[in-house]
């Protein structure tokens, strides 16, 4: 039996909508309850880890309800020396504490994960350099590695290894990138140039047709934001969100490997405004606080009294660029697959790029707004998912070796939730009966459904091409033809004995139900998201040797490898399977 579905997208927006060709029948779905994880650590007023608590110690809530327990674990690094630890040493700050035994479990994965396009030369080389000594001096045999880029798209630089040498192999040779963020570094000092510029020239028109003086800033200032301003925040607020949208993508494909995970996010920082930076050097220019700080005293600007009432308006304006919801999202899927974020600002203690530009002079309040501004998405990451952020310094290596020591550190709680999988997200709160205390845990989980996990699964095949097939699929893709200069299209079939899925007998008949989803991704690294069809099909008894075919019709641009991971999950069973196929378009 032969079915099938067609993908019909713009090559050059990738964004796949999926239509069945028949229209499904009813079957219901059975809802999976499941425990969630949380791994807590907790340390004391002065950072010293709490190794001694017990289960009726903790208390935890979700969505302001009281959960109970159903598993509680003791630190790894109690249980494998077999010795009460919960003596340790007081650590001095800035120090590590020192453990015997091994640190974490044996199945922990630590990710690497480098914003290419963020991270100048400088920094980079100093992060880089600072953790490769750390992992060859303190990680352990049983920690795996993996090393992710993103530079407009999601590169898996290296598979997950035990070996340090391959590790620190490639660490050198990503410390010698940084052109691109070279040059979005530049494009910040030209908007801001440009700004002032534009702002001087509104007001010498404005003079020359005799408009008032305590009138003109009034008049410049506003038509500067909308002009400029407000562009520059739309295309920043593009960029974060690229880039916040391909780690959330990354982060849902770890759920591929088992275990509590550790991913390293180094960059530069992002904005959690988009745009704020050269909306407070505008408002700086119009309220007069950079002429009072002797900024700008010889422009043409100082000829005119300060706007009245443009601060709050422009700042007012900037809150459609806020990026917190987008932060929240890459929180929420590392949360779903135990993704604990350690975030690394490479720029460490330099001063923002707003100060540093040699052409464009800033005031002392609009680098601080820029700085907070840029670190803002990297603490709340690493709040909301139970690990720490590295900021406002040189030295990462007391943070990086602390970060290693923590995996042995944490408690891992379990509950059932009293609610069904619904695919949102739902807040967890955790209070530890002990004074002072401090827990690190992740704030929240999503309730998944089944479609979900497939879908996570699906991107992590992709991603990482781990297969697994319990029912001998057999994927060919092939081009069945141009439809332009620029694409072509491709019937993707996907063959199962159907003596592999469930059947279940249904008058003279024999029904079955599955779902198929496919994504694919090409050399560049652009992925198309992940589209699926859920198939009710009815076979006549005495068929079962025959094969189950569908075919997934997708538009693909040419002159590209591209790579495709097909789920197939049969629901009646409820099992599934993973696997990848590739082919050129010529």
């Amino acid at each position: 039996m032969r079915l099938g579905f067609v993908v019909p997208i713009a090559v050059s927006l990738l964004l796949p909508s999926f239509t069945g060709a028949q229209q499904p029948q009813t079957f219901s779905e059975t809802a999976h309850v499941e425990l969630v994880l949380v791994d807590v650590l907790v340390t004391d007023r002065d950072g010293t880890p709490v190794l001694d608590l017990k289960r009726e110690d903790f208390t935890l809530y979700v969505d302001g309800s009281p959960q109970e327990l159903d598993q509680f674990s003791a630190p790894f690094a109690t249980r494998q020396t077999g010795q009460d630890v919960s003596g340790t040493t007081r650590r001095e700050p800035g120090r590590p504490t020192q453990l015997t035994g091994p640190q974490g479990s044996s199945d922990h994965l630590l990710v690497i994960y480098l914003e290419d396009h963020n991270l100048l030369p400088m920094g980079r080389h100093r992060a880089l350099t600072q953790l490769t000594e750390v992992l060859d001096q303190r990680s352990n045999s049983r920690t795996q590695v993996m090393v992710a880029a993103y530079s407009g798209t999601v590169d898996i630089v290296l598979p997950p290894t035990r070996s340090r040498r391959r590790v620190s192999k490639v660490l050198a040779e990503k410390m010698f990138y940084g052109s691109q963020a070279l040059l979005n570094d530049r494009e910040t000092e030209e908007i801001l140039r440009t700004l002032k510029l534009a702002l001087e020239n509104d007001v010498e028109e404005l003079l020359l047709l005799f408009i008032p003086p305590d009138r003109i800033m009034d008049m410049a200032c506003p038509n500067t934001l909308n002009y400029l301003a407000r562009v520059h925040a739309q295309q920043v607020y593009g960029w974060v969100e690229s880039s916040a949208l391909a780690l959330q993508e990354f982060a849902r494909s770890l759920s591929i490997f088992p275990g509590q995970k550790t991913l390293i996010h180094v960059s530069d920082g992002f904005p959690l405004v988009a745009g704020q930076e050269a909306v407070e050097y505008l408002v700086s220019l119009c309220d007069g606080s950079a002429l009072n700080q002797g900024i700008e005293s010889r422009s043409i600007l100082a000829c005119c009294p300060p706007a009245r009432y443009f601060s709050s308006a422009a700042l007012m304006e900037l809150q459609g660029f806020n990026t917190v919801r987008l932060w929240d999202r890459v929180a929420a899927d590392a949360n779903r697959n135990r993704v604990t974020i350690y975030s690394l600002q490479a720029s460490g203690l330099q001063a923002p790029r707003a100060g540093t530009v040699s052409s464009v002079r800033t005031t002392g309040s609009t680098e601080f707004a820029a700085r907070m501004n840029d670190q803002d998405p990297l603490f709340m990451m690493a709040d909301e998912t139970g690990g720490r952020a590295i900021l406002n310094t040189n030295d990462f290596q007391p943070d990086l070796n602390q970060m290693l020591a923590d995996q042995g550190l944490r408690y891992e709680l379990a509950f059932q939730p009293d609610r069904p999988a619904d695919g949102k997200v739902h807040r967890i709160r955790l209070e530890i009966n002990r004074s002072g205390a401090r827990p690190s845990y992740r704030r929240s989980y999503v309730a998944e459904t089944v479609s979900d996990k497939v879908t996570s699964r699906v991107l992590g095949t992709l991603f990482h091409g781990q297969e697994d097939d319990q029912h001998g699929i057999r994927v060919k893709a092939e081009v069945r033809a141009e439809t332009s200069k620029k694409a072509s299209e491709v019937d993707v079939e996907i063959r199962v004995p159907l003596r592999k899925l469930l059947l279940l007998p249904e008058g003279d008949s024999l029904r079955g139900l599955v779902t198929v989803m496919l994504t694919a991704s090409d050399e560049r690294g652009w992925t198309l998201p992940v589209g699926s069809q859920t198939i009710p099909f009815l076979v006549e008894v005495g068929d079962e040797d025959e094969n189950f075919e569908y075919v997934v019709r997708v538009p693909l641009e040419r002159g590209h490898d591209w790579q495709f991971a097909v789920g197939l999950r049969d629901d009646l069973a409820n099992t599934a399977s993973y696997v990848t196929a590739s082919l050129e378009v010529p």
